[in-house]
């Protein structure tokens, strides 16, 4: 009788033990990101219904919007490192892509940045601008070239400042590099680039 309950107990306990190691594991597989450094207190992530304020080292799954209102964050996101301007929405879609919902961020890494109309990629440092309420977007290149797509345009490579236009499907491109130390957003860009 006691062999049986032994065999009973220790059965039970490595079953429980199995469980919680397969729990802990795909938590951590869900984790794709985290909270590196935030300038504000006014910071939330929505995952599903549950609002959260965000502090350093909050952990970032798939499907999580992120807004600023008036503060900054930086934020790692697999191997991109993603900062945040004052106002900004993003929302972290799957590996190497993220929405950008409106607002202004700056990418140090690899990674696709999609609009509501338009998507990104650079391979170096970018910013891109979402202004959601003119239907705009602009692509920013800080370092060589951004590759901008749409139904409309195909595939597109650029190293000058490019606006994106919804409502006249055009593309307008500037004659000038963009300088960061001369934008109206200076102070955010020293801020991301002393970050990424």
């Amino acid at each position: 009788m006691n062999r049986i309950l032994a065999t009973v107990v220790f059965l039970l306990s490595f079953g429980l033990l199995i469980g919680l190691q397969m729990r802990s594991t795909s938590t951590i597989s869900r984790t794709q990101g985290f909270v590196i450094e935030q300038q504000g207190e006014e910071i939330i992530r929505i995952e599903g219904e549950h609002v959260f304020r965000v502090s350093p080292d909050d952990q970032l799954r798939r499907g999580t919007v992120i807004k600023t209102g008036n503060s900054r964050v930086l934020i790692a996101y697999e191997s991109n490192l993603i900062a945040l301007a004052e106002r900004t929405e993003i929302q972290l879609t799957k590996p190497g892509e993220i929405k950008l919902l409106g607002g202004r961020i700056v990418i140090s890494e690899p990674i696709t940045v999609r609009t509501s109309w338009i998507n990104v990629h650079s391979e170096t440092l970018l910013s891109v601008v979402n202004y959601a309420w003119k239907r705009e977007v602009q692509i920013l290149p800080m370092g060589a070239i951004a590759i901008v797509e749409n139904s409309s345009l195909n595939e597109r490579e650029f190293s000058f400042p490019t606006t994106w236009s919804e409502d006249t499907k055009e593309l307008s491109v500037s004659e000038e590099p963009f300088n960061a130390e001369t934008s109206s957003e200076a102070d955010f860009y020293n801020w991301a680039q002393e970050r990424l």
